[in-house]
């Protein structure tokens, strides 16, 4: 999907570095050492993960993978290829099982995925023993939007989802929760009052100078409803 809408607003969230730092925080301790990232565009995050035994950054595009190739070539533990998690093959499948993968990282991918159960299905086949999926998706059908639409998501999450994946997954859910709820009722102001099919620039950079003072109320007190979810599957043994 190409809008230039969409690629100024990857542009400007690939800049929110607070933000980035925030999600970085969520999801760390359920991190290994043996790392597959779906989706990983233009390696935001692949730096974050730098230092591990295996870094293998994905992506369905080549143009991104011929990027972070380049990008990333100094790094010994870095490895990038094409992945399209609708559909692995079964040579890509052995391939990633040799490689011992421990942690398979989709942040705000699923969205993206007509039949998400499925792709999660195909990647913890995919997974070591006690592997984990770690899982960071918009929540919360009711703010589904245009500007959903135009960034290509099929549906938001709830807790419930990711419960109701449990069983046909065989996987344990280890933590299941909401955040970012001030950014909740921006998305609800911006996108299904006013409509915007786009990211405002001035409101989202003050909400990234403001995120680490979010980041530490959301530390001690949970918030029932965010504008994002974090979920972490566990491979059973």
């Amino acid at each position: 999907m190409k809008n230039s809408h969409v690629d100024k607003d990857l542009k400007l969230l690939a800049e929110a570095g607070h933000y980035q730092d925030w999600i970085y925080s969520l999801i760390s301790p359920f991190l290994g050492k043996r790392i597959l990232d779906i989706g990983s565009g233009i390696g935001t995050y692949i730096k974050k993960y730098l230092g591990r035994d295996l870094v293998l950054a994905t992506d369905f595009d080549p143009s991104y993978v011929s990027y972070l190739n380049n990008h990333f070539n100094k790094h010994s533990e870095v490895s990038s290829q094409i992945l399209d998690i609708c559909n692995i093959s079964e040579i890509q499948k052995n391939i990633l099982v040799k490689e011992r993968i421990d942690t398979i990282i989709l942040l705000n991918v699923l969205e993206h995925v007509n039949d998400d159960l499925g792709a999660l299905m195909r990647l913890s086949d995919c997974l070591n023993k006690s592997g984990r999926l770690v899982v960071v998706v918009p929540a919360l059908q009711i703010l589904y939007s245009d500007l959903d639409k135009v960034y290509g998501h099929w549906r938001r999450y709830s807790r419930k989802d990711f419960k109701r994946m449990r069983a046909p997954l065989g996987m344990t859910l280890l933590t299941c929760h909401y955040f970012n709820f001030f950014g909740f009722f921006g998305w609800y102001i911006n996108a299904k009052i006013f409509k915007m099919t786009h990211l405002p620039t001035r409101q989202t950079i003050y909400f990234d100078m403001l995120s680490p003072m979010f980041r530490k109320l959301e530390k001690y007190l949970k918030p029932p409803v965010g504008l994002s979810i974090i979920a972490v599957f566990q491979k059973n043994d």
